[in-house]
């Protein structure tokens, strides 16, 4: 069972970190795209008074990186609750009893 236990909160780890991971490629990428465009300048096409591009870059929701974080985050949140049921099982008791669970559960 503990080694279970470990497993768990391992792969729980793990998948919250590829979660963070896929949150900020986006970012990443859009934070690149605005130094080139700054570095580069990009001849554009003459827009309507009041209706133009101001060169700023926008991050699109729903880019695949966000949905992969967002399935990753939850896959984390669903190993850290069957970590948590399996360490209460193995101990016979809630994992916070002492400051060293309390902090790792919360």
């Amino acid at each position: 069972m503990d080694e279970l236990v470990y497993l768990l909160f391992v792969s729980g780890t793990l998948a919250l970190g590829l979660g963070i991971l896929g949150y900020l490629a986006p970012l990443g990428l859009a934070l690149v795209r605005l130094a080139l465009a700054r570095l580069v300048p990009v001849r554009r096409a003459a827009t309507a008074p009041g209706g133009g591009d101001d060169g700023a870059i926008a991050i699109a929701v729903g880019t695949p990186g966000g949905r992969y974080g967002t399935l990753m985050t939850s896959i984390a949140f669903v190993l850290f609750v069957a970590w948590v049921v399996a360490r209460t099982i193995a101990a016979g008791r809630a994992p916070v009893t002492n400051m060293y669970e309390f902090s790792v559960v919360f």
